[in-house]
């Protein structure tokens, strides 16, 4: 399980300060900040993770009706 991350939000822009400085760093708004608790996301598997295909299925033949043909190696 991942670690919860602590940040801190101004509640008048929504920038973000990884410590409370009491003046938000984007508008400088003073005494702005709210603590935040953020989880990261979920770690996914690399190996099932990625493509999922290319959205139009090819049409499912009997292997007796594939034709081959013959190519020429060079």
């Amino acid at each position: 399980m991942s670690r919860s991350r602590t940040v801190f939000s101004c509640s008048a822009c929504g920038g973000e300060s990884p410590k409370w400085v009491g003046q938000c760093p984007d508008c400088a708004a003073w005494n702005t900040l709210t603590e935040v608790v953020t989880m990261p996301p979920a770690k996914t598997n690399a190996r099932f993770s990625g493509f999922a295909g290319s959205g139009n299925a090819g049409v499912v033949q009997r292997l007796q009706e594939v034709e081959a043909h013959d190519v020429l190696r060079q």
